[in-house]
């Protein structure tokens, strides 16, 4: 594909006087990118060219702003900003960072969520002449705590809840800053004093100047950060309004998080053309239906996505969507294919350390192979070279080495890791600065570049950068393993980690998978996490990858039996003549869990088991034995011999009850906690051990779970309903309540009621907690075809029924439900559904705790929804996400908070 005019034109191919495009300027400009022909002279002629000075990406956005204020600039939500007062806002911002003292070269941190304020703020930090390091919220803090300290930017700008959660906790890691800037919720119009002068033209040598320093995957176990200039963003954007023919009245998706560099694509490419830039919750981003709703509803036609993600966005493809361009990962041509047809697919290939995108190829419409990486952007140039760094011929595979002005100066603090992957190379009759990207490619004799992979173990999984390496050191930390090993499985790509424990340790695999998620992004937590006893090897000794993937398991992850103590499950029962064998609950553990070699004294909740699980385990019970246990008759027996023994037992020793004991002894008062959306309490199992041997702890599970009797419909009902089966168990006394996500919510009207009638509340602990909050968390883990979410409690019930049942999977109803247990888990949940979306909480002064997970929507919304109707609230963060707050390794720390609020008081 050769450049078009309009995108040779943009660059250096017009004549300035007659603003005529010189014909020959494609030509010259391909043959010198792809180092293919050209004499001396040209080649001079045209890198001379290439260095005319462009604007910068703050002064592209600041001469857009002047070419049409009215248009709109940013959509968050419900709110929109038009480019006047985003320019504006920004200003007024930079006004205050210059004041603070920042200038060039200066790192300033950004650590806030997808918002307008984030844009504002990260055009602020470039027009105060500083360079933004972004900090994603959502990172767990041991890595938030070694970017912080590696970058030690002087200012890191967040919002007041973000602020509140995590100065005590991330300030004391870099000495040398000077604070946190907290944005509230200014008025853009409003730091209008604080307003810099227009500058028109970018100081000579500015181009080289630091613009942004952003944090990618690092072999050695930490992450580290490429330095990126003003002019490499410059070029870029230069290259994005030829290439993607955005104007006032296009829209973009604001796809990518801002840690990752596609960001700051989307974001200038948008800001300096006139289009609008639409931002979007994170639950609105999922892949998936949850995408292509947002494309739809938002009105996007510009999409950026790695090729994973379009590929789960469905065909055909959202009306509208005019512009796509695929990057992150290589496209295969069955996608191009499908997604060419109606619309321009532009596959664009590029690294971090090259300014985001260096090649770009514009598919053809229809059928076609796996696209290739295409034409290089004005100003940069491509070289194929063997391991002497030598160019190799036509057709041989070897490595792409990238050169121009896009490239980084290097990586922050890492000189040996920027001597090795930046180096001079005397090519062309010149010293040449290249960056060695590690991707191995090979040139067609049409000019063309196919990529074949990887020189290194370096892979991209969903369009994100991850070594390997990194998460194997980080997994080999653990002090109870020998051995470690990371593994890229394929058919999708996903990371698959192996562990040799050492002799003796009884750690397990979910405890192994926390221990990651402590101290990796999402992205990085392998998808199965294995135990194994030895290495597989090869004939010749190295580790046998295939033979290792083999003993994979994408569970819970594998449990060898020479690992545990204890005697195998015994069939028949000495003790009975019956058909219930020990072995056959074994078995039934073990294939409910993935787990292999289940025990007789193992414990299925130990074993990983989780509520559905449990439900799933009582409708095999039932089926096979004819035995209808409840709930709470599992929670008592949930060994395989304990619960083989209860099986014999023909006699009915429970009812259904709306309280269950989890953990009954102890002689302290007890901790209450309340069931979350699917109605089961078997969540809160672990907790309540955790919560301490002499402090009994009951859970609170919804009526009509295990009966016919129909749930409240009401937050208001669930707590009179559930305070008058509390005082069965503590009819005087303290109370202690607590209640995870929509529990948390029952647990808050709870403590008002008991506070309204005279009873002291000892402790009120919500956990990832809220009423919005709880309702967006919801519509994340349940998406509906046709049916808007604020329509939900409106939606008709047999229609949602078979929704869920078709689409939920194992989220809300075992998969192996009769039509019995499938309606009253549907029915439940239903009815909490409907009964958060219409609770307004009332004002009540009591002491409240708030723990919230690492998801940025837990920490900034759910805070501000709670101030509005409390008094004072004690906020913890635990590193984890929503669904796994409950799970080790999190709820010790969970646990050790909420016995603080009781213990010391």
């Amino acid at each position: 594909m050769f450049f078009s005019e309009p995108l040779v034109s943009s660059y250096l191919g017009r004549d300035l006087r007659s603003n005529r495009v010189l014909p020959d300027v494609g030509r010259r400009l391909r043959n010198f990118m792809m180092s293919r022909s050209g004499s001396a002279s040209e080649r001079a002629s045209l890198r001379r060219s290439l260095n005319l000075p462009r604007p910068l990406a703050h002064d592209a956005f600041e001469n857009q702003a002047r070419q049409t204020p009215d248009a709109v600039a940013v959509v968050c939500g419900g709110r929109s900003l038009c480019y006047h007062e985003l320019d504006a806002w920004s200003r007024g911002l930079a006004g205050q960072l210059r004041s603070l003292g920042v200038g060039p070269e200066c790192l300033v941190g950004l650590m806030l969520p997808r918002s307008a304020e984030m844009v504002a703020s990260l055009l602020a930090i470039l027009r105060a002449g500083g360079a933004f390091v972004p900090f994603d919220p959502g990172y767990p803090h041991e890595r938030l705590r070694f970017m912080l300290a590696d970058a030690r930017p002087r200012w890191v700008v967040t919002h007041g809840g973000l602020a509140h959660l995590l100065r005590p906790q991330l300030n004391p890691v870099w000495q040398s800053g000077d604070g946190l800037i907290v944005l509230g919720d200014s008025n853009p119009s409003a730091l209008r004093e604080f307003s810099l002068p227009h500058r028109h033209r970018a100081p000579p040598g500015e181009g080289s100047r630091l613009a942004y320093a952003i944090y990618t995957s690092g072999s050695t176990g930490d992450p580290k950060a490429a330095l990126l200039t003003h002019g490499g963003l410059a070029n870029l954007i230069a290259a994005q309004r030829g290439l993607l023919r955005l104007r006032p009245g296009r829209r973009v998706l604001q796809f990518a998080s801002l840690a990752f560099d596609a960001a700051v694509w989307e974001i200038f490419g948008a800001l300096s053309t006139g289009a609008t830039l639409v931002l979007a919750e994170a639950d609105e981003l999922l892949p998936g239906e949850s995408l292509r709703r947002t494309i739809e509803a938002k009105r996007i036609d510009t999409l950026t996505v790695p090729p994973s993600v379009l590929a789960m966005l469905g065909s055909p493809g959202p009306p509208g969507l005019e512009t796509l361009i695929v990057a992150g990962e290589a496209c295969p041509g069955h996608l191009a294919s499908q997604w060419s047809v109606g619309r321009r697919l532009i596959n664009a290939y590029g690294p971090t350390e090259a300014t985001i995108c260096a090649t770009t190829y514009e598919c053809p419409s229809g059928d076609q192979p796996a696209p290739p990486l295409g034409d290089p952007l004005p100003g940069i140039e491509l070289f194929v070279l063997n391991r002497d760094r030598q160019p190799v011929a036509e057709g041989e595979p070897g490595e792409l080495c990238l050169a121009g002005p896009g490239l980084a100066r290097g990586y922050l603090n890492r000189p040996e890791l920027t001597a090795e992957k930046f180096v001079r190379q005397p090519l062309a009759g010149r010293d040449v600065r290249l960056y060695r990207t590690g991707d191995l490619v090979r040139r067609r004799a049409d000019g063309e570049l196919d990529f074949l992979g990887r020189v290194d173990r370096q892979v991209k999984i969903r369009g994100v950068r991850i070594e390997p390496d990194e998460v194997s050191e980080v997994l080999a930390r653990h002090p109870e393993l020998h051995a470690t090993a990371v593994l890229v499985a394929q058919n999708p790509p996903r990371l698959a980690a192996f562990a040799i424990p050492r002799a003796g340790s009884s750690v397990s695999a979910g405890a192994l998978r926390g221990w990651l998620q402590a101290r990796l992004p999402a992205a990085l937590i392998p998808s199965s996490l294995t135990l194994v006893t030895h290495w597989p090897l090869t004939p010749n000794g190295k580790l046998d990858e295939r033979g290792l993937l083999a003993l994979e398991d994408r569970g819970i992850g594998t449990v060898c039996a020479d690992q545990r103590s204890g005697r195998f499950a015994r069939t028949p029962l000495p003790s009975s003549s019956s058909s219930i064998h020990e072995r056959e609950i074994a078995e039934l553990f073990g294939q409910l869990l993935h787990v292999p070699h289940v025990l007789a004294e193992d414990d299925f909740f130990e074993l990983g088991g989780n509520s559905l699980q449990a439900a799933e385990l009582l409708a095999c019970l039932k089926r096979r034995y004819g035995r209808s246990l409840l709930l709470g008759e599992l929670l008592a027996n949930s060994k395989v011999a304990t619960l083989a023994r209860r099986l014999l037992d023909e006699t009915d020793k429970n009812r259904p009850a709306v309280v269950v004991p989890l953990q009954p002894k102890g002689t302290l008062p007890p901790w209450f906690v309340v069931h979350p959306a699917g109605g089961s309490v078997v969540c809160y199992r672990r907790l309540a051990r955790e919560l301490g041997r002499d402090r009994p702890c009951y859970g609170i599970q919804s009526p009509g779970l295990e009966s016919a009797e129909p749930p409240p419909d009401s937050i208001e009902t669930m707590a009179e309903r559930y305070l008058h089966e509390l005082s069965r168990v503590q009819p005087r006394g303290e109370c202690l309540l607590a209640g995870w996500s929509l529990g948390g919510v029952v647990a808050y009207e709870m403590a008002h009621r008991l506070r309204a009638a005279g009873r002291h509340v000892r402790a009120l602990v919500l956990i990832d907690a809220g009423i919005l909050f709880s309702f967006k968390l919801l519509r994340r883990y349940v998406t509906t075809d046709d049916v808007p979410p604020f329509l939900w409690s409106q939606a008709d019930r047999e229609r949602m029924f078979s929704h869920l049942c078709r689409h939920a999977g194992q989220k809300l109803i075992p998969s192996n439900a009769d039509e019995e247990l499938a309606r009253r888990s549907f029915g439940v949940f239903w009815a909490n559904v409907e009964a958060a979306y219409q609770y307004s909480p009332p004002n009540d002064d009591g002491p409240m705790t708030l723990i919230v997970g690492q998801d940025a929507q837990g920490k900034y919304h759910a805070y501000r929804e709670w101030s509005r109707s409390c008094g004072a609230i004690d906020v913890h963060e635990v590193p984890a996400r929503h669904l796994e707050l409950l799970e080790p390794p999190h709820v010790e720390q969970l646990a050790r908070i909420i016995r603080s609020k009781v213990d010391h008081t």
